[in-house]
Protein backbone atom coordinates (compact mmCIF):
# COMPACT_ATOMS: atom_id res chain seq x y z
CA UNK A 1 0.00 0.00 0.00
CA UNK A 2 2.74 1.93 0.49
CA UNK A 3 4.17 1.54 -2.25
CA UNK A 4 1.65 2.83 -4.23
CA UNK A 5 0.97 5.65 -2.60
CA UNK A 6 4.89 6.71 -3.23
CA UNK A 7 4.45 6.13 -6.71
CA UNK A 8 1.28 7.96 -7.25
CA UNK A 9 3.33 10.77 -5.05
CA UNK A 10 6.15 10.63 -7.36
CA UNK A 11 3.99 10.75 -10.42
CA UNK A 12 2.23 14.18 -9.32
CA UNK A 13 5.53 15.96 -8.14
CA UNK A 14 7.14 14.65 -11.83
CA UNK A 15 4.27 16.33 -13.36
CA UNK A 16 4.05 19.30 -11.19
CA UNK A 17 7.94 19.76 -11.85
CA UNK A 18 7.73 19.65 -15.55
CA UNK A 19 4.40 21.83 -15.34
CA UNK A 20 6.38 24.44 -13.42
CA UNK A 21 9.20 23.86 -15.58
CA UNK A 22 7.19 24.38 -18.54
CA UNK A 23 5.55 27.99 -17.18
CA UNK A 24 9.09 29.09 -16.64
CA UNK A 25 10.69 28.17 -20.03
CA UNK A 26 7.55 30.01 -21.41
CA UNK A 27 7.88 33.08 -18.82
CA UNK A 28 11.42 33.10 -20.00
CA UNK A 29 10.94 32.93 -23.44
CA UNK A 30 8.65 35.29 -23.56
CA UNK A 31 10.71 38.07 -21.78
CA UNK A 32 13.49 37.29 -24.12
CA UNK A 33 11.07 37.66 -27.10
CA UNK A 34 9.86 41.11 -25.85
CA UNK A 35 13.07 42.25 -24.85
CA UNK A 36 14.40 41.49 -28.63
CA UNK A 37 11.15 43.15 -29.90
CA UNK A 38 12.16 46.57 -27.56
CA UNK A 39 15.53 46.77 -28.68
CA UNK A 40 14.67 46.73 -32.46
CA UNK A 41 12.04 49.06 -31.94
CA UNK A 42 14.61 51.14 -29.84
CA UNK A 43 16.92 50.50 -32.83
CA UNK A 44 14.90 51.38 -35.58
CA UNK A 45 13.20 54.32 -33.76
CA UNK A 46 16.33 56.00 -33.76
CA UNK A 47 17.02 55.25 -37.07
CA UNK A 48 13.70 56.99 -37.99
CA UNK A 49 14.80 60.35 -36.09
Amino acid sequence: MTSLLTKINDLIHDLIADLIHDLIHDLIHDLIHDLIHDLIHDLTADKNK
